[in-house]
């Protein structure tokens, strides 16, 4: 009976684990070069998290309310922003 158990138990806890894994690297921005795509991520707040030289950032198909401009100051090579598909209601200039 020892077998079966510790196998179950060693499953399950594979696939907790792979789960975890699938969701944390599932919620995080793809960046490849100079582009960051943070698009479908469900995200309500912009990341602070990128690489500062980024030059494009892909926003769209998210919850965003917001794009306040403190929240870019840190990607200062930023030439492209696509924020559609979100609940902006209004830009701060």
């Amino acid at each position: 009976m020892k077998g079966p158990l510790s196998f179950q138990i060693f499953l399950s806890w594979g696939l907790l684990s792979q789960w975890i894994l699938y969701t944390y690297a599932t919620n995080k921005c793809t960046v490849m070069q100079e582009v960051a795509d943070c698009s479908h991520l469900k995200l309500t707040h912009i990341p602070d998290d990128l690489p500062t030289n980024i030059k494009v950032l892909n926003l769209t198909h998210n919850q965003l309310k917001g794009l306040p401009p403190a929240n870019f100051t840190r990607y200062s090579q930023l030439i492209v922003l696509d924020g559609g598909f979100n609940s902006v209601s209004k830009l701060e200039p």
